[in-house]
């Protein structure tokens, strides 16, 4: 190895160091915060206290929104260290070293160490990168997956032959798929490699592969079939209408429903080309005046490095455009994949004076903001932001002796609770009234019980019972509700949705 090669790989360590002190800066030192972390952060921790590790449950109603593989991690960790705080944001901190890590390997592979050196520094100080790998939103641990298929279906595709890669690239996006049902989409580069290579794109060699061409789709399989055919066995075993409805609600409903008819985060066609990538993949997205002139010859040069990275990410916003929900971390799965393509350039745009001092100066800003965010900001925020504060002051209102209910409750209040109490079910907002009418139900059941619920669920069938206000959260004023409820609204209401739920399952 030359001295130059060995400094550029000693300089990508001490970038790795920064990058881990700049994510791992705040572990341990919060609670989960909404709206996704603590509802992931409870799964894991009841998966853990119930032993049921293929049927994820929320405030013990199932939960149907994900797949379970980001639960699985967030539990091995809540069941290492006994702690949710300790433990909750360890995957994505794992996703974030091991996105960077592949990045870089790629692009050295590609572009050689200094793009390389380059690339992973640019990705490192991507806004959308930081945001989502200092928080435990499943989409840091999608995004390795994703990283590691492409990394895997790159690395033969155009260093190839490599079926070992290209296996593993399969495999890993069926654990994507388990993770989050749109990782299959690295898969798609296979049909842009058939393209450009009919298009006179080189490099991209021939394979006289025969059978083992089916070994990406076979590990595909393995990797979704890791969850989904136990899950399946599972539920054909047991005919409970209740896992029924499970498999139909995470198969259909948060799969082709969600996409095809969103029913929420409704945005534009050019949602993500406005609001999306020129913020957040900022520090990027400023050197596209530079890379488009250079993507436009490489065009012409036919050349499958830029172009095949490059494909596949215009297929993802097309992809995700064309459902009418959309979210900004929808995209993000793409940010590597936008390096690489910018990998063989940046050597010549860090050699200009203004853009390295600017590269240099927001790496030095961010490594001076996030401490004093983790050290000094978060501690102080924690407990509201958490809701911690706010449950524990409503539970201390609350005789031990009598009986308690949630109606419409937030994930992060089952947290913190110090005695078992009842819920209605998980995001039953779709339902209308249905909810307050089971609740009014349960309340008017026994003289000895108490309702926490926010001011939007008191009216009608709370309207005229005693209360007193617990406090605000999560931009509501809750109360504590005493019998009698609306008698109307009491015999509308459903037994067979009061679910009993203890921190100790």
């Amino acid at each position: 190895m030359s001295a130059r090669a060995a400094r550029a790989d000693s300089h990508f360590l001490w970038l790795a160091g920064a990058v881990a002190l700049l994510v791992a800066t705040g572990v341990g030192l919060r609670d989960p915060w909404p709206a996704d972390e603590p509802r992931f952060a409870l799964i894991a921790r009841d998966m853990v206290g119930s032993g049921d590790w293929l049927f994820p449950r929320i405030g013990g109603d199932l939960y149907h929104d994900k797949p379970p593989l980001f639960l699985w991690l967030l539990a091995v960790g809540y069941w290492l260290t006994g702690s949710v705080r300790a433990s909750f944001l360890i995957p994505s901190l794992l996703a974030a070293c091991g996105v960077l890590a592949l990045s870089y390997d790629l692009a050295r592979r590609l572009a050689g160490r200094e793009a390389a050196l380059a690339a992973a520094l640019l990705l490192s100080c991507s806004v959308q990168f930081l945001m989502v790998m200092r928080g435990a939103q499943i989409d840091a641990t999608l995004c390795f997956m994703t990283t590691l298929s492409l990394y895997g279906l790159l690395r033969h595709l155009l260093l190839g032959p490599a079926w070992g890669w290209y296996f593993v690239g399969g495999l890993a996006a069926g654990l994507g798929v388990i993770t989050k049902g749109v990782g299959f989409l690295p898969l798609l580069v296979l049909l842009l490699y058939g393209l450009l290579k009919a298009w006179g794109f080189q490099p991209l060699p021939r394979f006289a592969g025969g059978l083992r061409w089916t070994l990406a789709p076979l590990g595909f399989l393995a990797g979704v079939g890791l969850w989904l055919a136990p899950m399946l066995l599972a539920v054909a075993h047991s005919a409970d209408p209740e896992l029924i409805a499970y498999r139909d609600g995470i198969l259909f409903q948060q799969t082709v429903q969600r996409y095809a008819a969103a029913w929420h985060h409704l945005q534009p066609w050019y949602y993500y080309l406005v609001e999306v990538i020129p913020p957040l993949w900022f520090p990027g997205s400023v050197l596209l005046f530079w890379l488009a002139p250079r993507w436009k010859a490489a065009w012409r040069e036919r050349d499958a490095r830029v172009w095949l990275p490059l494909c596949w990410i215009v297929l993802t916003v097309i992809f995700f455009s064309a459902s009418p929900g959309k979210r900004g971390i929808y995209l993000f799965p793409a940010l590597p994949a936008f390096v690489w393509a910018a990998a063989p350039y940046l050597p010549e745009l860090w050699a200009r004076r203004g853009l390295r001092w600017a590269g240099l100066a927001w790496a030095v800003v961010l490594i001076c903001l996030t401490p004093v965010w983790s050290f000094i900001v978060t501690p102080r925020i924690d407990g509201e932001r958490s809701g911690r504060s706010f449950i524990q002051g409503a539970l201390a209102l609350v005789p031990r002796d009598r009986e308690l209910a949630l109606v419409a409750a937030k994930e992060q209040f089952f947290l913190y609770l110090d005695r078992p109490v009842v819920n209605f079910g998980h995001a039953r907002w779709m339902e209308g009234q249905a909810e307050a009418n089971d609740a009014a139900r349960w309340l008017n059941a026994a003289p000895n019980r108490v309702l926490l619920a926010p001011q939007s669920q008191l009216f009608p069938c709370f309207a005229h019972s005693p209360r007193r206000v617990a406090g605000t959260s999560s931009g509501d004023t809750w109360s504590l509700v005493e019998p009698p409820a609306d008698p109307i609204c009491a015999a509308r209401g459903d037994p067979r949705h009061e679910i009993r739920y203890s921190t100790r399952p």
